[in-house]
């Protein structure tokens, strides 16, 4: 009897020791990952100004650097999540993974969503100027530059309709990244990861149905 309860105490021991040992592991895991989730999450927080404040003085080229910078700087930490994945990590792993890709995603589609604001204002600039030229111009020089004129107006709205393609995508990606980061909430730590609230009113400021989703919530 007293060698069947020792045996049980010593399996009772090996298991608590296990699943210790597996506990420590997890810890560990969570103490490496998070630097790297966190790092990505205020680079996004920050970014993510350039569309929640109105009173933003950033110029374009500021805005393309900043977010090229970012996308860079998260690739990085992509690498470094990426080599502490294994089958033995995954479930911790894998998501911050995603969550990485998300939110580069989300980086590159506000970058393309500036890059065509830029080229509409171009384009809108060129069109002010070429119709001004063309009132101004009479015989030869009328037909140059209504033809000029044309152009720049087909151009405008070629610019117009992929400024208005960008918004919805990156509305997209927005609610993407909002899914990555509901994963790892209660995995790692709050403050490691984007505020959904803060994604979330991207998505409703660029997506007319985010934003009358949201109406009829309230």
């Amino acid at each position: 009897m007293k060698i069947i309860i020792a045996a049980l105490l010593a399996g009772a021991v090996a298991v608590a020791g296990y699943l210790g040992y597996q506990s420590y592991e997890k810890s560990q895991l969570i103490t490496a990952i998070t630097p790297h989730v966190k790092n990505a999450s205020i680079r996004v927080q920050n970014s993510t100004r350039f569309e929640t404040d109105s009173d933003s003085k950033a110029t374009f080229k500021e805005v393309f650097e900043r977010l090229e910078a970012d996308i860079s700087e998260i690739e990085k930490r992509l690498i470094d999540v990426q080599t502490l994945t294994n089958p033995k990590t995954a479930v911790i792993a894998e998501p911050s993974v995603q969550y990485l890709k998300d939110s580069q995603e989300y980086l590159r589609a506000m970058l393309q969503k500036y890059r065509r604001m830029l080229k509409f204002s171009s384009a809108s600039d060129r069109t002010t100027d070429a119709i001004a030229d063309m009132r101004s111009s009479s015989g030869y020089g009328f037909e140059y530059a209504s033809r000029r004129a044309d152009k720049a107006i087909a151009e405008l709205k070629e610019a117009e309709a992929e400024a208005k393609e960008a918004k919805p995508e990156l509305a997209a990606a927005a609610r993407k990244l909002v899914i990555s980061s509901t994963a790892l909430q209660g995995t790692l730590a709050s403050d490691a990861l984007v505020p959904v609230a803060q994604l979330r009113a991207v998505a409703e400021k660029n997506d007319p149905a985010d934003a009358a989703a949201a109406s009829v919530q309230k």
